[in-house]
Formats: C-alpha cells, sequence, structure tokens
C-alpha cells in the first residue's frame, strides 16, 4: 500500500533493495520482484558534524 501510495503522490519510492529484502528466502517476500531505486530526496534532515 505505501509502494502505491508513493508510486502516485512522488513518481517512485526511494528505497535500498539490499536492506529490504532479507537474505534468507529473500525470493519469497513480495518486495523481491520490485525495482527499487535508492536516491536522495532534498530538503532532508542530515547529519553535519
Amino acid at each position: 500500500k505505501h509502494l502505491e501510495n508513493e508510486q502516485k503522490a512522488r513518481g517512485g519510492c526511494p528505497a535500498d533493495w539490499a536492506w529490504i529484502v532479507p537474505p534468507i528466502s529473500g525470493s519469497l517476500t513480495p518486495v523481491f520482484h520490485q525495482e527499487m531505486v535508492n536516491y536522495v530526496l532534498s530538503p532532508a534532515f542530515r547529519y553535519q558534524p
């Protein structure tokens, strides 16, 4: 549902596929076959040393 809402509102949902899909039995999860693009939205809260 979240991915559908983001697709309608923003045209995509930034996500790191390697962090979302579990290392064991990952192909059994519904997000395994979804393409995800990892990009940064701005403005954003970032750490400043």
